[in-house]
């Protein structure tokens, strides 16, 4: 991994951890999709890595289900919660979303070092973890 991938990665990290802080809804889906492009996962399991309430993600979810972006499988190990993944025409909006957001990242830190933006992500987290 090279570096300007190191700081979008970082960036991302970032502002997943500054959600969690202000626990803002309307990034909510960028969130969720972020979340599904690493595998496939149900509303609640998606719900404590955002450390979200469930009902906020079960809403997105299901927009983001009604707009084709994702879908419900089975789960075999639960048969009233679904699994939500991405369909094809998630990953292609989510392939997008992320080459725009990588040039967002990339143009508000490139002068930052990647060591500083490591540590402002440790702190985001420290403090999010020190709030609960």
């Amino acid at each position: 991994m090279n570096n300007n991938e190191l700081k979008v990665g970082i960036f991302r990290k970032l502002l997943v951890e500054a959600h969690k802080l202000i626990n803002r809804s309307d990034s909510l889906a960028n969130l969720v999709l972020g979340i599904l492009d690493d595998g496939q996962m149900t509303v609640s399991q998606i719900a404590r890595v955002l450390k979200s309430n469930r009902q906020n993600v079960q809403r997105i979810a299901n927009e983001l289900v009604a707009d084709g972006v994702c879908e419900y499988t089975d789960n075999y190990f639960h048969s009233r919660s679904k699994i939500l993944r991405l369909t094809s025409k998630g990953r292609k909006i989510w392939k997008t979303e992320t080459l725009s957001f990588a040039k967002f990242a990339m143009s508000y830190t490139s002068p930052v070092r990647v060591e500083d933006l490591a540590n402002i992500m440790r702190s985001l987290e420290f403090m999010n973890n020190s709030w609960r």
